[in-house]
């Protein structure tokens, strides 16, 4: 078991490193843009004045939360990688999928594009989008908080193994 102080240090492990850095900073700032797109025409964007870009500050906050926690997961999920850990473990990646799937099923194309490449037809399509996204709607802040769980379950998880490798690598150290 790894506390919230051995998932702090982890992260500072990994983010030590100028490159996982980069690759950090880079990516918090794609997702957030991507995920403040994405929720711009959600039910969650509704409510409440806009301030920002379109955006209310339910939006933004959790277009920032998900893209800094979602970047955040990929880099340490590299790091495990490229430090010779055992490989990702299914609840990890199922946590990965679950964090990103709910934000593209409400208020986007991806239910439609889905529906036309499994052969539908435009009427059929136009029919069937609003009874499959209409309940997603309702829910959408559920599925965010799910989804903002779940990333920060992937972290955790990462961490444990972070931590792994970190321990592998002092015993080998103190050995020689």
């Amino acid at each position: 078991m790894i506390g919230l102080r051995g998932v702090y240090n982890t992260v500072s492990l990994a983010l030590s490193n100028r490159k996982y850095m980069a690759v950090f900073v880079a990516l918090s700032v794609l997702l957030t843009a991507a995920y403040g797109f994405l929720l711009a025409n959600s039910s969650l964007n509704l409510y409440a004045p806009k301030i920002l870009f379109g955006l209310n500050a339910y939006s933004i906050s959790a277009s920032i939360a998900m893209g800094i926690l979602l970047s955040l997961s990929i880099v340490l999920s590299a790091f495990v990688i490229m430090n010779g850990a055992e490989k990702s473990s299914r609840l990890e990646v199922t946590s990965l999928a679950v964090s990103v799937l709910p934000v593209t099923l409400c208020c986007t194309t991806v239910v439609p594009s889905v529906l036309a490449f499994l052969g539908l037809g435009a009427s059929t399509i136009i029919g069937v989008t609003g009874t499959i996204q209409g309940p997603l709607a309702v829910y959408e802040p559920l599925f965010i908080a799910v989804s903002l769980s779940m990333l920060v379950l992937s972290i955790y998880l990462n961490s444990g193994s972070i931590s792994k490798i970190n321990r592998c690598c002092v015993v080998e150290k103190v050995e020689k």
